[in-house]
C-alpha cells in the first residue's frame, strides 16, 4: 500500500511505524493505535483489488485527487458511528452542488458482516424538531409575530417551517445542520435571524447585585492577616508530579485522592495537587538564597482537589471536589515549630474559635476569650494534640481539631510540625522547616 505521503509501497505495520516515528506523519500518530495491534487492517479496493486507502489511518496514492478528478468516492471512517454520519452527510452536501447534474449523490450499500445488517449511505434524510413559541419570544426578550418565526426559521436553512396548534414552530432540519440539537438552538438561529441589534435592551426584572462568594471573603482575610504576621504569599501551580505529591512527603498513593492525568506532557504534571505542601517547598527549594538567619514565612491560601471525603450532588456527580486550604511555612536555622504553633493559635484567634479549657486553661480564662463566651460571639473551640505524621519529624508533629459553637464532637481539620530530614531532602533543602495546613471549608458560612 503506497499512501499519500509516500514515495514507494508499504506493508501495514511498516506503514504505522513511519508515522509513528515520522516528521512527516506526526499529525496522524496519535490514530495509529486504533489499529496498531489488530490481527487484521480495514482496507477499500477498487474493482482491480487494488488498496484506495487505510480507514482511519490515510488514503492511498492510487486514490490521490487532482485537478483533473471527475468522479469522487468519499469515504468516512470513524470509531464513533453519529460522528461519521454527521461528517459524511456534511462533506456529501457540500460536494453535490457541484455535480454535473446537481445535488446527485450515488448511495453505497454497506453490508456489515459479522451483524448481516445493510445499511445505505448517505442518509440525505430531513427531520423535524420544535420550539416552544411562549418560550422562544421569552428568552429573545421580544415579541416576534408567529408566522414571522416560520420565516425567519426558513433564512436560517430551517425550512420549509410551519406553525401547530399547540403554540409551537415545527422547522425541517436538513443534513447540514447536524449542531440543531435542542430547541434553544432553534432559538439561538432565530435570534441571530432576527438581529441581535434590534432586540431592544431592557433591564431584568429580577436585579440581585452580585457578591464576593464567602470562601473567597474568607480567603482574602486570612491573607490580610497572615501579611500583617511578616508572611509573604506565595502562589504554586495546582498540578504537580506524582512523586511531589506523595513519595517526596512520605505518604503512599491509596488510589482514591488524587486525581490524575490521562496523558502528562511532562513528568512535573501527573496529578492535581491533594495538598499545599508541595508547592510551597518547591517554591522554597528555587529561593534557596534567601537569607534565613531571620528566618523565611511563607503562606498561600488556594485549591486542592480531591476524590474523598463527604460532596454535594454536582461534586458526586463529576467524582471529585474542591477544597480551599492554606499552607503557613516558617524556615530558619532552626524549624521553629513554637512559631508555626503561635500562628496556629494566631489563626484561630482570628477566626473567634476560642481553646478548649483542658488544652489551655491560661488562654481559655482570657478576658477577651470570656467576652466571647459571653456573647456566644465564638465559632467554636479547639485543641492541638500529638500525633505522627510520616511527612515530620517523630515526635514533632502535631494535629488541629476544632468543634463548631453548638456540636459535640471535635473535628481534625489541619495538621502541623517539623518536616521530616528525608522530606526536606527530596525537596533539595539543606535547613530545617515547619509547615502547618488546613482547610479553609470548615470555617464557610
Amino acid at each position: 500500500f503506497k499512501h499519500l505521503f509516500a514515495d514507494k509501497e508499504m506493508k501495514g505495520k511498516e506503514m504505522l511505524d513511519w508515522f509513528r516515528t515520522a516528521p512527516e506523519g506526526k499529525h496522524i500518530k496519535p490514530y495509529t493505535n486504533i489499529i496498531y495491534d489488530s490481527p487484521v487492517y480495514p482496507v477499500v479496493m477498487d474493482s482491480n483489488r487494488t488498496v484506495m486507502s487505510l480507514p482511519p489511518i490515510i488514503n492511498g496514492a492510487h486514490s490521490k485527487m487532482s485537478v483533473a478528478t471527475k468522479n469522487v468516492f468519499i469515504e468516512a471512517t470513524a470509531t464513533d458511528l453519529t460522528k461519521a454520519k454527521i461528517v459524511l452527510n456534511t462533506i456529501c452536501a457540500m460536494f453535490a452542488r457541484y455535480c454535473a447534474e446537481p445535488e446527485t449523490i450515488e448511495a453505497v450499500n454497506v453490508r456489515y458482516e459479522e451483524t448481516g445488517e445493510q445499511s445505505f449511505y448517505p442518509d440525505m434524510s430531513t427531520r423535524e424538531a420544535s420550539a416552544n413559541i411562549g418560550e422562544l419570544c421569552s428568552t429573545i426578550g421580544v415579541q416576534i409575530p408567529p408566522e414571522n418565526i416560520a420565516t425567519l426559521c426558513e433564512k436560517m436553512q430551517l425550512g420549509p417551517a410551519k406553525l401547530d396548534n399547540k403554540g409551537n414552530v415545527l422547522v425541517t432540519v436538513p443534513v447540514t445542520r447536524s449542531d440543531i440539537l435542542h430547541a434553544v438552538d432553534i432559538i439561538e438561529d432565530v435570534a441571530i435571524a432576527y438581529g441581535y441589534n434590534n432586540i431592544p435592551r431592557t433591564i431584568p426584572v429580577s436585579h440581585y447585585p452580585g457578591r464576593e462568594l464567602p470562601i473567597n471573603q474568607l480567603s482574602d482575610m486570612m491573607r490580610m492577616e497572615l501579611g500583617r504576621q511578616g508572611y509573604t504569599e506565595l502562589m504554586s501551580l495546582g498540578l504537580c508530579s506524582h512523586d511531589e505529591n506523595f513519595a517526596y512527603l512520605n505518604k503512599d498513593d491509596d488510589g482514591n485522592t488524587a486525581v490524575t492525568l490521562a496523558n502528562p506532557k511532562t513528568i512535573e504534571f501527573q496529578v492535581i495537587r491533594t495538598s499545599l505542601i508541595p508547592g510551597t517547598l518547591k517554591t522554597l527549594a528555587e529561593n534557596r538564597s534567601m537569607k534565613i538567619s531571620e528566618g523565611i514565612r511563607l503562606f498561600e491560601v488556594s485549591d486542592v482537589v480531591l476524590m474523598n471525603g463527604p460532596m454535594d450532588a454536582d461534586q458526586a456527580d463529576i467524582g471529585c471536589k474542591n477544597e480551599r486550604h492554606l499552607v503557613v511555612l516558617y524556615a530558619g536555622p532552626t524549624a521553629g515549630v513554637e512559631i508555626t504553633h503561635g500562628m496556629v493559635d494566631r489563626i484561630m484567634q482570628a477566626l473567634a474559635v476560642v481553646p478548649n479549657p483542658a488544652y489551655c486553661p491560661e488562654a481559655a480564662a482570657a478576658p477577651g476569650v470570656e467576652r466571647l463566651l459571653t456573647n456566644n460571639a465564638h465559632f467554636g473551640e479547639y485543641v492541638v494534640e500529638p500525633q505522627e505524621n510520616s511527612t515530620f519529624f517523630p515526635g514533632m508533629s502535631a494535629v488541629l481539631k476544632v468543634k463548631k459553637n453548638g456540636e459535640s464532637e471535635f473535628k481534625e481539620i489541619g495538621y502541623f510540625g517539623a518536616l521530616h530530614p528525608s522530606v526536606l531532602s527530596n525537596f533539595k533543602l539543606s535547613f530545617p522547616a515547619s509547615i502547618f495546613e488546613m482547610n479553609l471549608e470548615f470555617f464557610k458560612k
